[in-house]
């Protein structure tokens, strides 16, 4: 999973929203598991197209995420809070990272993790979180990295909200090129399997 789709299983999470920072806590805080589609359009300085992939993500509280994407390609990306591991099944190939020695991995699951619990206190130490409510139902959260180190790629992401449930996010890179993440199916505290968080041997 590159940056880019690192971040988008960022937002899903956070399937309730509201003015207030406390109260889209409480309500991503109410997820203790989630799933959901996801449709990715990539727009890449090194592609006159833009890419487009399809998956499903899973979340399991505290540290548990899989992102799966089906199309153009098959990848499984599977974090159970210790180790990140990416499969590739067409090729049967497997890449395993530490998240307490490689420090760019566990940097990235950590900012993922923050995002899911709703720990906007951490987020705050580098990103500018703004929520507003465009129109009655629907919600907006900015987040605007600060200095350097935290802004990476980025100049900025935007989640979208309707009904409280995350339709869109939309993750602005500094050369020009971002993605766009629609979100279908989402659902908050489903049962979810052990196997979804392990890597076929």
């Amino acid at each position: 999973m590159n940056y880019f789709a690192a971040l988008m299983f960022v937002a899903i999470a956070a399937s309730g929203a509201d003015t207030s920072v406390e109260t889209l806590h409480n309500e991503i805080a109410k997820n203790k598991t989630l799933s959901a589609s996801f449709r990715q359009t990539q727009t890449l300085k090194e592609f006159k197209e833009p890419i487009v992939s399809r998956g499903r993500l899973s979340y399991r509280a505290p540290n548990q995420l899989r992102w799966e994407t089906d199309t153009p390609y098959k990848v499984i990306m599977v974090i159970d809070g210790t180790s990140m591991t990416t499969f590739y099944p067409e090729l049967k190939h497997k890449e395993t990272k530490n998240l307490a020695t490689d420090k760019m991995a566990g940097f990235m699951v950590n900012q993922i993790i923050q995002f899911i619990k709703g720990d906007f206190a951490k987020l705050a130490e580098r990103f500018d979180v703004r929520i507003s409510e465009p129109k009655p139902g629907s919600h907006e959260v900015k987040l605007k990295p600060k200095g350097v180190t935290a802004s990476g790629p980025l100049t900025g992401i935007t989640l979208r909200f309707a009904s409280y449930i995350l339709e869109e996010t939309i993750i602005e890179g500094k050369d020009g090129g971002g993605s766009v993440i629609e979100f279908s199916d989402v659902t908050p505290n489903p049962a979810l399997s052990d196997a979804l968080f392990s890597i076929p041997k």
